[in-house]
């Protein structure tokens, strides 16, 4: 039969492990949280910044077309300027 210093002893590592695990429960909670509002911060970034770089490539490719109708429109111009010489 265990005397009362080693019942008190078991007493204590039982609440010393319940305030381990409230603990634990605690910091958990806290962690989650910044984890799962840190990605949901990020989601609607990374999604507009996504649209950005597909608005830079539609803007870049719209530019290089216009220049090749540009440099077009240069060389139809200096063709008939010969042919009038």
């Amino acid at each position: 039969m265990p005397d009362a210093d080693e019942s008190e002893k078991l007493s204590r590592a039982r609440i010393g492990l319940e305030r381990y695990k409230i603990r634990l429960g605690f910091w958990q909670a806290v962690w989650v949280t910044l984890i799962t509002g840190g990605v949901a911060a990020a989601i609607p970034g990374g999604v507009e910044a996504f649209k950005i770089y597909m608005e830079r490539k539609k803007v870049e490719a719209e530019i290089a077309l216009k220049k090749e109708e540009l440099e077009g429109r240069v060389l139809e111009s200096h063709q008939n300027y010969i042919s009038q010489f």
